[in-house]
């Protein structure tokens, strides 16, 4: 697939930090649904995406805590509870459990 050198570095930055990408502009969020689409990236929420092969070297603790980073990044102002809260702590790496963030 093409190179977009943008999109390259922005997911460096992101994994840097321990967090999904998420895209801001229109095209932006086209080219990483169409990267996902053909397996390039995953969808790990709506709107959220890392690298397939930089994801699967995540354990799903480690997954849990990158979606988390990237949602309270975007909502500054939020508090995590229940579950969410309790993968911060190390004590819910059931990946299934957190479907949402609470």
């Amino acid at each position: 697939m093409r190179q977009n050198l943008r999109l390259e570095q922005a997911f460096a930055h992101a994994e840097r930090n321990k967090q999904c990408l998420r895209g801001i502009t229109e095209a932006e969020k086209r080219a990483l649904r169409r990267r996902a689409k053909s397996g390039e990236l995953v969808r790990v929420r709506p709107g959220l995406y890392a690298r397939t092969a930089y994801w699967e070297t995540l354990s799903y603790h480690e997954r849990i805590m990158h979606m988390l980073r990237s949602v309270t990044s975007m909502h500054t102002e939020w508090v995590l509870a229940g579950v969410s809260a309790a993968a911060v702590w190390g004590l819910a790496d059931t990946y299934k459990l957190h479907t949402r963030v609470y």
